[in-house]
């Protein structure tokens, strides 16, 4: 998560990460302009602390991830498989960009110049990767240029970056 705007919250988001160790927080403002760096933020400390899962999935809080048919049913097609990730997938070429600055979706004319449309990209609600993905993604965010999209971003721009 990013700081809350208010400094009350944010002693009890302390209160909490000293109780139960059970929070991750980054150095910016929690809001929806601030997804990619939150979603960053979760890519390095996976990175930093190098966890032992096999597989992981990035889901949004509004997202029920039945974990008995991900068990059943996506990681038996993952098991032989390395540097994957199984998502909803938008081609390029089917999501318009938002050029309106009046929008949440808003991307600026410099980012894309001149396209009408995103390039490939996974749908952010729920996604799920192996593990050995996220040291390429996060090496890869230091030279994809950022975006606000967060899906665009994370499942779009840095998986392209580290296959080139």
């Amino acid at each position: 998560m990013g700081k809350p705007s208010s400094s009350h919250d944010q002693i009890k988001i302390l209160n909490e990460a000293a109780s139960y160790g059970d929070i991750v927080q980054g150095d910016f403002i929690d809001s929806f302009q601030n997804l990619s760096m939150k979603a960053l933020t979760c890519l390095k400390w996976i990175n930093d602390y190098r966890i032992h899962a096999k597989y992981v999935i990035k889901a949004d809080d509004d997202i029920f991830v039945n974990v008995f048919k991900v068990v059943e049913d996506i990681l038996p097609m993952l098991s032989s498989r390395n540097t994957t990730v199984a998502c909803h997938f938008k081609t390029s070429g089917t999501s318009v960009i938002i050029r309106d600055p009046q929008s949440i979706w808003f991307v600026s004319k410099d980012v894309f110049p001149g396209q009408k449309h995103f390039p490939d990209f996974c749908t952010g609600y729920a996604t799920i990767f192996t593990n050995d993905v996220i040291p390429k993604m996060y090496e890869a965010s230091f030279m994809a240029p950022f975006i606000s999209i967060d899906e665009v971003y994370i499942f779009g721009l840095l998986l392209q970056f580290f296959k080139t």
